[in-house]
């Protein structure tokens, strides 16, 4: 089965906040595509099996442009567990307390749902942010 969605999303560049063409489209057979327009007719495109991965990939491309996707799965506190991808295709993902292990429902958003420009970051920030998480005393993941 296929479904598609679209709707608008807040790309920042700089101090600059637009609303920009965004799509998502969850095939059962294909996993997910993302595409993203601006309103200049410029547009990018991704795909994945799942949400986290798919919008990662689209974050790459537009990430050297100066780009940033206000959504929640673009927080530099923000991360996918295996539990969210296995049960909601990475559509949620875990904002990360700095003072203790997330919790299940409280901790968990939409991962295209907005985000302020002042939490967002980019892929590789998002990534460090994750490693100094995890390396935290008082949580062991392997």
């Amino acid at each position: 089965m296929i479904r598609s969605h679209r709707d608008l999303l807040a790309v920042a560049k700089g101090d600059v906040e637009e609303r920009w063409i965004f799509t998502v489209t969850d095939d059962d057979d294909k996993g997910y595509a993302l595409s993203l327009e601006s309103p200049s007719g410029d547009s990018w495109e991704s795909r994945a099996w799942n949400a986290w991965d798919a919008l990662r990939k689209l974050r790459e491309k537009v990430e050297p442009l100066g780009y940033r996707l206000c959504c929640n799965g673009a927080r530099v506190d923000a991360y996918v567990s295996p539990m969210s991808i296995s049960m909601t295709d990475g559509g949620f993902v875990y904002l990360l307390p700095s003072w203790r292990q997330p919790r299940l429902r409280k901790d968990m958003v939409e991962i295209f749902a907005y985000a302020p420009p002042s939490k967002v970051g980019t892929v590789s920030e998002q990534d460090e942010f994750y490693d100094r998480w995890k390396r935290r005393w008082w949580i062991h993941i392997v």
